[in-house]
């Protein structure tokens, strides 16, 4: 039986102390990640990236969390890309099109369980690491 494939995961977060540790924690959990620090760079990034999800914070200078969101739900190109909001915001009652709303402090697990859960969701049967 092969490997599971690792997931590959794209961090967009203006606060770069809390991109860098979630991008931390998320590759000693066995994930391959990937870090913006605006919504702009982000966005181009997922674009070229085409990564399994990605962690999005809504208040970012230039280009918000939703609009990235938006702008990526916008494409049938990224169906199959999980997107996930981490951040402090309370939940909105609109996603734009996200998969899940996490509000920090949370532990690392539950993230990474929800994470997972949503790369299966969008891309059933793929097994990921």
């Amino acid at each position: 039986m092969s490997e599971p494939k690792r997931l590959r995961v794209l961090i967009i977060d203006d606060n770069a102390a809390q991109c860098l540790g979630l991008s931390e924690l998320l590759h000693i959990d066995g994930m391959t990640t990937y870090t913006a620090f605006d919504g702009v760079r982000g966005l181009d990034m997922a674009r070229a990236l085409k990564p399994d999800a990605v962690m999005l914070d809504v208040n970012m200078p230039r280009m918000d969390g939703y609009q990235v969101c938006d702008a990526l739900r916008s494409s049938r190109e990224f169906d199959d890309m999980a997107i996930i909001f981490h951040s402090a915001s309370e939940n909105p009652r609109n996603l734009h099109g996200a998969d899940s709303f996490l509000t920090y402090p949370l532990p690392i697990s539950i993230l990474t369980d929800v994470l997972r859960a949503c790369v299966r969701r969008r891309r059933p049967g793929q097994e990921a690491a």
